[in-house]
């Protein structure tokens, strides 16, 4: 039977540790964020929505700020801390009670535009609707149902959200089918944080310790939802973005290196350099550029092996 790729994504997702919904969600926004500090922090309308909703939320800005989007972060977060002045100097003379700034702070944005929320919060609430309306359909089918009910489950607050979403009508029980299988994960967690509780009691201390002694982490994640660090460590998808980062980080690092040869020995070819090292991503091929660049008698010679790259 032919699967879509949602089913396929959510299939391996209850392969791995932790609340199904919580892993792909994170990993949506990530996508998000990651796409947001790469390309559209510049645009425009983005950049209007952020200063309603007076930027990120607490967790989603220092989520941007481990990734390294200080410049990003920067230039859109200079923007709503000019609104804020705007919005205190109009504000001043008007209430010396201090009650509009009150307002202000309370509601957002008083003398503004109503504060709304999170974009990448937005973003992680619409993919957990697309997640849900998945699941229901997946969990109709048995190969799906087998995994699901031996993965760790939902979280607490995606198995509500999972229970009670308003949409379409989905055919089939599926609901009872979601019962069933998040009781199995449950029930099996439970035995798992009963071993666990007794292996501290010191009459049992010498007995064989197993995956039970981390089953508080994953009781853990299920009442108060995943912890994000972890579940993105643990993601494929994660680590494909970290290791394609790492790369592009070292073929930057080696043009660059062309770029400072050039300027150095050769000033005029500067501007040459920088435009024919980006059409080279090999970094062995841009290594032996620079050692045939510094050893090359005159500037026609550089120019030559330059010219090599667009050939």
């Amino acid at each position: 039977m032919q699967h879509s790729r949602e089913y396929q994504v959510l299939l391996e997702a209850c392969k791995q540790t932790g609340c199904v919904l919580c892993r792909l969600a994170h990993e949506s926004t990530y996508h998000y964020l990651d796409a947001w500090q790469y390309e559209l922090f510049t645009d425009v309308d983005l950049q209007k929505e952020l200063r309603r909703s007076q930027g990120f939320c607490h967790t989603h800005t220092w989520q941007l700020a481990h990734m390294g989007a200080s410049l990003q972060l920067a230039q859109n977060y200079r923007a709503v801390l000019s609104d804020t002045m705007e919005q205190l100097q109009a504000a001043e003379g008007k209430a010396a009670s201090g009650g509009i700034l009150r307002r202000f702070f309370d509601n957002g944005q008083e003398l503004g535009e109503p504060q709304t929320a999170c974009p990448a919060c937005l973003q992680q609430k619409q993919a957990e609707v697309h997640l849900v309306h998945t699941l229901r359909h997946a969990l109709l089918d048995p190969e799906f149902y087998t995994v699901f009910a031996d993965s760790s489950g939902l979280c607490l607050a995606h198995l509500h959200l999972a229970s009670e979403l308003k949409l379409s009508d989905t055919p089939g029980n599926w609901l009872s089918q979601l019962r069933k299988g998040q009781m199995t994960c449950l029930q099996r967690l439970d035995q798992q944080l009963g071993e666990l509780i007794r292996k501290h009691d010191y009459r049992f201390k010498d007995e064989e310790r197993g995956d039970e002694m981390v089953s508080w982490i994953r009781a853990s994640g299920l009442v108060a939802g995943e912890e994000y660090n972890s579940l993105l460590e643990e993601s494929p998808f994660f680590q494909k973005m970290v290791q394609q980062k790492k790369v592009e980080a070292t073929v930057r690092g080696a043009q660059r290196i062309v770029t400072t040869v050039v300027e150095t020995r050769f000033p005029g070819l500067t501007e040459l350099a920088q435009e024919r090292v980006t059409l080279v991503r090999n970094v062995d091929s841009l290594d032996q550029l620079v050692k045939q660049l510094v050893v090359a008698p005159d500037e026609t010679v550089a120019k030559e092996l330059l010219d090599t790259l667009a050939a």
